[in-house]
């Protein structure tokens, strides 16, 4: 018999290929990859949504144009109607100076100053024009806001400024990660409990709870329901609100001036609220993202209602195996349903 050498283990048994700075000075890192089984996986918790239809991202996708996004979202949150002009490459470097100086992301600082602007002024007749991000006097008025929402809650983000300004939360963010939990916790509930046409039911289901503003993104809802009009047994109300969808959906998509990023901005809006809306899911199992993977080019990164499906799917195998494993929570959890989050 003739003894064949076999390699060492690594210490790291290739799970970690290239994740970390010390993987480029190993001895290894070149046969690393023949043995990383996590090769191109990310945990849930550093995953990457991409769902915006590249036709409508711009080229050059400049500063201006991100700029453009949140504030064409703003206006039309506040003015209930797109903003007849955008964003310039001027103006857009004066709002990432002023945004540095006051400690917040541009993002941020432009959906703000809107919600400042037009509380403040908007009944003079005023709207929030993009050369109002230039004048000192609007400047201040936001500053005061600012320090206003830090006395009263501690911290400033646009929902606290809002609580100050309306005595409510109106803004786009919060109606995309409500709608997002939502129906991420009928779908993951609906896999888990082993139930056929996860997507499809969820419109029968819920529809009435999901924002319009959700649904007229959502190829899925556009081709099943407005489209081919289906009916999925709701009454008029339902009606009432479709029309709306349908309204919101071409205004979305037409190609006058900054509608394009009004819909540009819904999906940024989206992938931005996903990884918290992750967490919120997860949470109703007692999970954490970081107790999942997923292949970094996935398709489910590119479209919620399959990540939902697909993560539905991971919770289940995931208290299957523990459950296979004698544990009495994963045996409460199937007996209970699934600890049902409908």
């Amino acid at each position: 018999m003739i003894r064949e050498p076999t390699p060492v283990p690594l210490e790291c048994f290739a799970m970690e290929y290239m994740r970390k700075p010390e993987c480029r000075k190993c001895p290894h890192k070149g046969d690393c990859g023949k043995h990383a089984v996590r090769y191109g996986t990310v945990s849930l918790s550093e995953a990457k949504f991409d769902l915006c239809p590249k036709e409508l991202v711009p080229d050059p996708y400049t500063t201006a144009a991100i700029l453009s996004e949140s504030y064409t979202l703003a206006y039309c949150n506040y003015y209930l109607e797109v903003p007849k002009s955008k964003i310039d490459s001027k103006t857009a470097r004066q709002i990432q100076e002023d945004a540095r100086r006051m400690g917040m992301n541009a993002r941020t600082y432009v959906e703000a100053f809107v919600a400042s602007f037009h509380a403040g002024y908007s009944d003079y007749g005023s709207t929030c024009r993009p050369d109002r991000f230039l004048s000192d006097a609007y400047k201040r008025t936001l500053k005061d806001n600012v320090k206003l929402v830090k006395r009263k809650y501690g911290e400033f983000s646009v929902e606290n400024l809002e609580r100050v300004l309306y005595g409510d939360v109106q803004n786009t963010t919060s109606t995309f990660l409500r709608s997002e939990v939502t129906a991420g916790r009928w779908i993951v509930g609906w896999v888990i409990r082993g139930g056929s046409l996860p997507i499809a039911n969820l419109y029968k289901q819920m529809e009435l709870k999901l924002d319009p503003e959700w649904l007229c993104i959502e190829d899925h809802y556009i081709n099943k329901v407005i489209i081919a009009k289906k009916d999925t047994g709701l009454r008029r109300t339902s009606s009432r609100k479709r029309h709306t969808v349908a309204q919101l959906r071409a205004e979305a998509t037409s190609k006058r001036v900054g509608h394009w990023s009004k819909a540009r901005g819904y999906f940024r809006v989206k992938e931005r609220v996903m990884p918290e809306a992750v967490r919120e899911v997860l949470s109703t199992y007692d999970l954490v993202p970081s107790d999942f993977e997923i292949d970094d080019e996935s398709d489910a990164l590119k479209d919620t209602l399959k990540f939902w499906v697909f993560l539905g799917l991971a919770v289940q195998h995931y208290y299957l195996l523990r459950y296979v494993r004698g544990d009495d929570y994963a045996l409460r959890f199937f007996k209970e349903g699934g600890f049902s989050s409908t």
